[in-house]
């Protein structure tokens, strides 16, 4: 997830911040593998998201 979110490059303030920042990763992560339409990889699956507003509504309906 680390390598996904480059999570060791965020600066949080305090442990809440962490946590929470951790759980929507990790949210975020579930639902790119559960999209099975575009076969790539994860990371390519965060870049397509940000650029594609049809892909978004894509991984939210999932």
């Amino acid at each position: 997830m680390d390598v996904i979110f480059k999570e060791d490059h965020q600066e949080k303030g305090n442990q809440t911040a962490i946590e929470n920042s951790n759980l929507i990763a990790k949210f975020a992560i579930t639902m790119l593998d559960q999209e099975k339409t575009y076969p790539k990889s994860k990371n390519r699956k965060r870049q397509k998201v940000f650029g594609s507003d049809a892909y978004r509504e894509l991984i939210l309906q999932v």
